[in-house]
């Protein structure tokens, strides 16, 4: 397979709180605060600003790098509120109970104004909007480092942020589990944003809500996003189905991660945290293999032990859910779903996202998910986030095996690389002398109307391999019975009623229909399994109004490169890792052959792309609960 690393993390914006105190200004060096500080305590005002970056460049493959850069959409620049965490020390990596000086909310910043020219050949920043001057607690005036939260309030509403001796730890080490919000309609807003890099302010006597203090906070989303782009067919080139065609409708993400995220970034030389770093730098290899790795809440727990998914995780003595993954929305499983139905609820087509000349589609967003390098047990993808793509195959002419006729997008069987209309022709194919049709008939004849006699039939047909099930049916039926068959005995015993009311299943011969799950006048068994499963346990493969799906576990750092033979089976550094504020985007290259008839292993081609999530220029940072609109241009 050919994979395409592109990195998509990196700075979303600039949350400025540009430093007007005391003759500083943009043009000062960002990265230190000055020296000294002032003992004096009082009153004092800052303005948060929001500031655009003015261009954006491409970056190299792999680790904190990447190979592009994606405006982001109004929905996801939209702000409602921000948290300002003020705390003294040495930046963000300074002991963990440094306390928390002063923090201060904004509510609704206002970007209504036209927004001002404030070139900064550092930051490279075109446009600022700028919130009105907030009154701080009465604080010592003197430097202070800087932690901003957007939407903060939105996303978790306990309040946490107003306790009482809050320290950096608190701030840092706090565990979120939602980054943004889910609407009615699809779509989604209130994206949680925190620092990408440390910053400070310099609070004076001077600083009044004419002239309030202001600095520069790079900031990031929390979420991850995952984009995916289709053509609209794809030829099958495996022979056993030479002359499919494949349709992608839609995809979900499995394994989509929601037990929380921390709500800074920190990365680390290995899972137990070793040399662990705030806001530090992935770092990869000169070929773009990552060599360390961001962590989350869980990633040292995700081993042979875990593999079921038996977390535990604590929050001011509160346990977080157990089972950290979700195989799809809403759903805590061990195992997917053998539903096919189940699996159509879950799948989207996704949002349109106009890319350039490109239109993809937005499928969802999910949280930071990493995993110890080495992985290689039984169900190490239990961890890992994946897409799944639904798609509709339809067979090449005559490639189905139907006694009544196929029609493009009716449901269909495979066994053994062999494509069937119906369970009948299946049965017919693999009963003696391809004669089922009278094997059926013999059942209702007047010499088959004992128990024994029934015996003697069943132990007469030679099918060894009969994937339908209908024999082992029949043999556990007339296990130990004897005497007369009544007629209701004769009516279980007979194939409709089999299928009917133990697989599921009915065949209208008139319409060419086939119906599953029960639907054929027959009630489905208390605890029975879908047609799909019930078929699968004998080696048949269901494909349901013609739908199969594919599967794709997500990349972050490709440890395959030509001159390597690595195990792909087993994890690199952050091979399969999701890191906040990238866009993961996968293009479908091309398709081999039939998919699964639910989601399984068999998987696609796919030029895997991670670009930073950024605003470009000129784009609109969105302001307030509006959804689109114009922000200051």
């Amino acid at each position: 397979m050919h994979y395409e690393l592109n990195k998509w993390r990196g700075a979303l914006f600039c949350l400025c709180l540009a430093l007007a105190a005391a003759g500083c200004s943009m043009s000062d060096d960002l990265d230190c605060p000055p020296e000294g500080g002032l003992a004096n305590s009082g009153k004092t005002y800052i303005r948060l600003s929001f500031a655009m970056p003015g261009s954006g460049s491409t970056r190299a493959t792999g680790g904190e790098l990447g190979d592009g850069q994606e405006a982001g959409q109004n929905e996801e620049n939209t702000i409602s509120s921000a948290v300002a965490f003020l705390y003294k020390g040495n930046g963000v990596n300074d002991d963990a109970k440094t306390p928390i000086a002063a923090v201060v909310e904004f509510d609704n910043p206002d970007g209504t104004g036209a927004g001002t020219d404030r070139p900064d050949t550092e930051h490279d920043i075109d446009k600022v909007y700028t919130t009105a001057a907030k009154e701080l607690p009465e604080i010592e005036f003197d430097t202070y480092h800087v932690i901003v939260a957007t939407n903060l309030s939105e996303n978790d509403n306990t309040g946490w942020w107003n306790g009482a001796n809050l320290t950096l730890g608190n701030v840092r080490d706090h565990i979120l589990t939602k980054a943004w919000t889910p609407e009615a309609d699809g779509s989604y807003s209130n994206f949680l944003m925190t620092n990408e890099s440390d910053a400070f302010i310099e609070l004076t006597e001077k600083n009044t809500s004419a002239n309030p203090a202001e600095t520069t906070v790079d900031v990031e989303r929390v979420a991850a996003r995952v984009d995916y782009f289709a053509e609209t067919e794809y030829h099958c080139t495996d022979q056993t189905y030479k002359g499919g065609t494949v349709e992608i409708l839609g995809a979900t993400i499995v394994n989509d991660y929601r037990a929380g995220s921390f709500l800074l970034k920190r990365v680390a030389d290995d899972v137990d945290g070793k040399n662990l770093e705030y806001l530090g730098d992935e770092t990869p290899t000169p070929s773009g293999v990552a060599t360390n790795y961001v962590i989350d809440p869980l990633t040292s727990q995700k081993n042979e032990a875990n593999k079921n998914g038996n977390f535990t995780i604590s929050q001011n003595g509160k346990n977080f859910q157990t089972r950290a993954y979700m195989y799809a929305e809403g759903t805590h499983s061990s195992a997917w779903s053998g539903d096919p139905k189940w699996w159509k609820e879950k799948v989207t087509a996704g949002k349109e996202i106009t890319v350039g000349n490109e239109t993809w589609n937005c499928i969802g967003y999910t949280l930071e998910n990493t995993t110890p390098s080495g992985t290689d047990f039984a169900g190490a993808k239990e961890y890992n986030t994946g897409v799944v793509f639904q798609a509709r195959f339809t067979p090449a002419d005559g490639a189905v095996k139907s006694k009544y006729g196929y029609k493009e997008g009716q449901t269909f069987f495979e066994y053994g690389g062999q494509l069937y209309a119906t369970m009948e022709d299946l049965a017919e194919a693999y009963f003696p002398n391809n004669d089922f049709d009278s094997f059926k008939d013999n059942l209702s004849k007047d010499e088959y109307s004992s128990w024994e006699n029934i015996t003697v039939l069943i132990e007469s047909i030679e099918v060894n391999d009969d994937p339908s099930g209908y024999k082992d049916f029949l043999v556990k039926e007339a296990d130990g019975k004897d005497g007369e068959l009544t007629d209701d005995d004769r009516e279980r015993l007979s194939w409709t009623a089999y299928m009917r009311d133990v697989c599921g299943y009915t065949f209208d011969a008139d319409n060419g229909c086939v119906k599953l799950d029960w639907t054929g006048g027959g009630t489905k068994p208390q605890g029975a399994k879908s047609t799909r499963e019930i078929l699968y346990d004998n080696g048949v493969r269901t494909y349901e109004n013609s739908i199969c799906y594919y599967t794709w576990w997500l990349l972050h750092s490709n440890d395959l490169t030509d001159d390597t033979s690595a195990d792909n089976n087993v994890e690199g550094v952050m091979e399969h890792a999701i890191v906040r504020n990238n866009i993961y985007k996968l293009e479908v290259k091309s398709i081999y052959s039939l998919g699964d008839d639910v989601p399984g292993s068999t998987s696609l081609r796919v030029r895997a792309t991670v670009n930073d999530w950024v605003l470009l220029p000129k784009e609109d940072i969105i302001f307030g609960p509006s959804q689109g609109g114009d922000a200051g241009n």
